[in-house]
């Protein structure tokens, strides 16, 4: 989490792998109604866990991406968005990875709610996705 403490935000996010124990969604946890039917626990596959929330999926690495459809905020105020955003630059980074969210959905990523705060992480838009 010294990502989140360098970028000055508060609290928690990870980005897990789906098949990762530490990842309670699935087997623990129902999935959220938002994710129902991408959801599931595969190779390749990971959530964004901001505070306990899933706020996003990434699947093949990151080629595919699904938000939490509405701003994703805590009680308190704090932003899981900027959160999450942090956390997946941060997975980027580590994986070397230059795109996420490349591949056509029905909701690109560059339109999403997390689009300000990928932005705000230092990415940049790049056809449906993002660049880092």
């Amino acid at each position: 989490m010294r990502e989140l403490k360098d970028a000055g935000l508060p609290g928690r996010a990870a980005v897990v792998a789906a098949t990762d124990p530490a990842n309670p969604f699935g087997v623990t946890l129902p999935w959220p109604a938002w994710c129902e039917g991408s959801a599931e626990r595969r190779a390749r596959g990971h959530g964004v866990l901001s505070d306990g929330e899933l706020t996003a999926l990434l699947f093949a690495d990151g080629a595919r991406v699904v938000v939490r459809p509405e701003g994703a905020k805590l009680n308190g105020g704090v932003d899981l968005d900027r959160m999450s955003a942090a956390a997946i630059a941060a997975w980027m980074r580590r994986r070397a990875l230059r795109i996420i969210g490349h591949e056509e959905v029905e909701a690109p990523l560059n339109r999403s709610s997390l689009a300000k705060a990928l932005r705000e992480a230092g990415l940049t838009p790049s056809g449906p996705g993002f660049r880092l």
